[in-house]
C-alpha cells in the first residue's frame, strides 16, 4: 500500500475537502484518486441561490459513468431532489454505459424528462432491443444504423420515407448478414 495513495483517496472521498482541491484532484492522474472524488456527497455544491453545480461529477461521469449512478451527490440529486440539474449528467451515463440495464434505468426513470435521454439511448450499442422498439418512431436514423436494433424493427425501417433512415436499416441488414 502507498500511504500517499492512501491519503489522496481519504482526502477525495472526504466531504469536508475544499471545493479547490476536489477540483485538483480530478485532474489526478491516478485514476483512482478520480474515482474516489465520487464517493464524496460534496462533489455538487450548491450555491446561494440553490444552483446544484455538477460540473464535477459530469466530467466524472465520462470516465465512470456506472459508478457516478451510485454517487452519493448523484442519488441525493437526481431522486431525492429536482433531477434537472442532473439532465446533462444522466446523458452523458446514457452515452457512456455499457450496461443495458443501466440504459434502461436511466431511460425509464428519467427518459421522459428529456429528449436526449431518449436520444441517446437509441443511440447507445447496449440498448435493450425493448426500448429501441419504443424509440424507433420518435429516432429512426438512430435506431436504423444501431447494431442492437432488431431485425424485425429493421426491416420495418426498410420502408421508412426518409432515404438515409432506409439506407442505413439496409446496412445494418447487410452487416449482419440478414440482407
Amino acid at each position: 500500500m502507498d500511504p500517499t495513495l492512501d491519503a489522496l483517496l481519504l482526502e477525495a472521498a472526504n466531504p469536508d475537502t475544499p471545493w479547490e482541491r476536489l477540483k485538483d484532484l480530478f485532474e489526478h492522474e491516478d485514476r483512482e484518486v478520480r474515482r474516489a472524488l465520487l464517493q464524496n456527497p460534496a462533489i455538487c455544491p450548491i450555491d446561494d441561490k440553490g444552483n446544484v453545480n455538477t460540473g464535477l461529477l459530469l466530467d466524472l461521469s465520462e470516465e465512470f459513468p456506472d459508478e457516478a449512478t451510485e454517487a452519493p451527490a448523484f442519488v441525493l440529486h437526481a431522486f431525492y431532489g429536482d433531477p434537472k440539474p442532473m439532465i446533462r449528467v444522466i446523458q452523458r451515463i446514457v452515452i457512456q454505459t455499457k450496461d443495458p440495464e443501466r440504459v434502461r434505468s436511466m431511460f425509464s426513470l428519467f427518459g421522459p424528462l428529456d429528449t436526449l435521454i431518449r436520444r441517446f439511448s437509441a443511440t447507445n450499442e447496449v440498448t435493450p432491443p425493448e426500448i429501441l422498439l419504443e424509440l424507433a418512431e420518435e429516432w429512426p436514423e438512430q435506431i436504423s444504423w444501431n447494431p442492437n436494433t432488431p431485425p424485425n424493427i429493421l426491416r420495418a425501417l426498410l420502408q421508412h420515407q426518409d432515404r438515409w433512415v432506409r439506407d442505413y436499416a439496409k446496412r445494418n441488414l447487410s452487416r449482419r448478414g440478414l440482407l
